[in-house]
């Protein structure tokens, strides 16, 4: 298996704080990608994902074994942290998480909320997750199609997420990475910019350098004043 590249950005958009937050890491053959979005009025969004982010990737790189156990565990830990952040400032905030952590050839992927995880193999789509929103029921059920999730009203209302009472139940996958594979973790400012079809083609062909930096580019020539913070991460 060739060494791994892991690559990422993430901007503000069209508002005037970016209340996402992407982080990444290595450590031997363990490569980590981490991506959040914030919820929350007074500036608590922000916080809830950096929080998140930060947590999970250490413990992601800190951890002597990957497994779903771990997974469950990060996503409790940081409910916790997020949860203990607003009983002592009082203001409400929340988070999604995606993360993705590839050893070897193994493969172990986890999300709650809106945050997505992609994988692509010889620019195909082999996988998506499956978000945790009134939108994803609603596709789910037949009512709408996937494309409509990018436009549709309801497409910011979210079923879970982190910073709340309930015990976090993420979505967990593994498996191995072959050849020509990529991993893309993004939050819904980034994913509503794309078709299924535009991310294949993009993922394709070329380095993860130039894949991410052409992603990056439609982006922002597709973004205005009412566009959320665009975040994206991508290993490969």
């Amino acid at each position: 298996m060739k060494n791994l590249t892991i690559r990422s950005f993430s901007l503000a958009g069209g508002r005037e704080v970016n209340e996402d937050a992407v982080r990444q890491g290595e450590r031997g053959r363990r490569v980590v990608g981490v991506a959040a979005d914030g919820l929350g009025g007074e500036g608590g969004g922000d916080v809830a994902s950096r929080l998140a982010a930060d947590e999970a990737l250490r413990i992601l790189l800190e951890a002597n074994r990957l497994s779903p156990a771990l997974m469950r565990n990060i996503m409790e830990r940081v409910n916790s942290t997020v949860l203990a952040q607003q009983f002592s400032t009082g203001i409400r905030m929340m988070t999604t998480l995606a993360v993705a952590a590839v050893e070897g050839r193994r493969v172990l992927l986890a999300h709650l909320g809106d945050t997505r995880v992609y994988r692509f193999r010889n620019g195909r789509l082999i996988y998506c997750s499956s978000d945790h929103s009134v939108t994803q029921k609603l596709v789910d059920s037949g009512e709408i199609t996937r494309e409509q999730m990018r436009t549709h009203e309801t497409r910011n209302l979210l079923l879970k997420c982190l910073g709340q009472m309930e015990t976090p139940s993420p979505g967990i996958r593994q498996g191995w990475m072959l050849g020509n594979e990529r991993l893309l973790l993004c939050t819904d400012g980034f994913w509503e910019k794309f078709s299924d079809g535009e991310l294949c083609r993009a993922m394709a062909g070329g380095s993860v350098e130039e894949i991410l930096s052409g992603l990056e580019k439609t982006a922002l020539q597709r973004t205005d004043a009412e566009s959320d913070n665009i975040s994206a991460l991508l290993i490969g």
